[in-house]
């Protein structure tokens, strides 16, 4: 049996973000794969590639937080948490990059994901509703590398910024993006499957299936030609990167909900993170490896 409504080729993915509204939300259901694109945002209608940009919703470290765990609205929220309120834009998306034919089936258990972990934190009812999906798709992006993906992002970036008045680097959607190959939509059949045993539904069996995987490309990385500290060169290439750290991740998709508020500082990037793990394996700590 295939995974939902999926086509074997290759995809990419961006990280989600939270669009900002002025509406109460409504109760915490479950998302449809119809949920999953704006009509008025869709740039294309054919399923052919996407890509987008890092914006996941909330941090779990945040989500407990003993001071805001019971806010309902986003006013109600404390000052640090502006990266939710004040970077200007009314409408933030996922943005995403798709490289392959897929009919959402990755996308549609991606969402699903996410909006477990925001009822999980107790963020659903406050943040769900203010999510807007942006699908960029192309042709030109099927069996795309990590690096045609940094380029196209990169364009992406420098339009939505200019438009909205912001820096490239001012809010943690324009600095990172979820891709998708061949190679993760693969894992989805596995991790649907495993979901089937009724012990593996909840949040502690989720991390018993296998992985679903999911790449987190950094927009601002370049390859270094001086100045490179001898252990963090020598590696098996990849993509032509000898280097430690290759500008890109494997993760769990369903713990990507943190990473909008984890990456919205200067101080938090996904190279300087500890559990930051070289492909194959898987961040964070490389405790797994992505499936062969």
């Amino acid at each position: 049996m295939k995974a939902i409504g999926m086509r074997a080729k290759s995809h990419v993915l961006p990280i989600l973000r939270p669009c900002i509204a002025s509406k109460t939300p409504a109760s915490c259901r479950a998302p449809s794969a119809l949920d999953l694109v704006s009509p008025q945002r869709r740039e294309s209608s054919r399923p052919s590639s996407w890509f987008g940009h890092l914006a996941p919703l909330r941090s779990a470290p945040a989500a407990v937080d003993r001071d805001c765990y019971d806010e309902r609205t986003l006013e109600d929220l404390p000052d640090y948490e502006f990266a939710l309120r004040d970077d200007g834009l009314r409408l933030i998306p996922l943005s995403m990059i798709r490289s392959g034919y897929h009919r959402w089936g990755f996308l549609a258990e991606y969402k699903k994901n996410l909006h477990e972990e925001l009822v999980r934190y107790r963020r659903a009812e406050l943040l769900e509703n203010y999510l807007d999906w942006v699908v960029v798709e192309g042709p030109k992006l099927d069996g795309a590398t990590k690096t045609e993906v940094r380029r196209r992002f990169r364009r992406w970036v420098r339009e939505e910024t200019r438009e909205a008045g912001l820096g490239p680097d001012s809010v943690s959607r324009f600095k990172y993006c979820l891709y998708v190959d061949q190679k993760c939509l693969d894992t989805l059949e596995p991790f649907q499957r495993a979901g089937e045993n009724p012990y593996m539904q909840d949040i502690m069996g989720k991390y018993q299936r296998p992985p679903m995987v999911i790449v987190v490309v950094d927009r601002r990385w370049r390859p270094r030609r001086i100045h490179i500290k001898e252990k963090d060169r020598g590696h098996p290439p990849i993509e032509g990167c000898d280097e430690h750290y290759v500008g890109w991740a494997y993760m769990r998709s369903f713990i990507t909900a943190s990473l909008y508020h984890d990456f919205s500082g200067d101080y938090e990037k996904l190279e300087d993170r500890e559990s930051y793990a070289r492909p194959p394996l898987l961040t964070p700590y490389g405790a797994l490896s992505m499936p062969e």
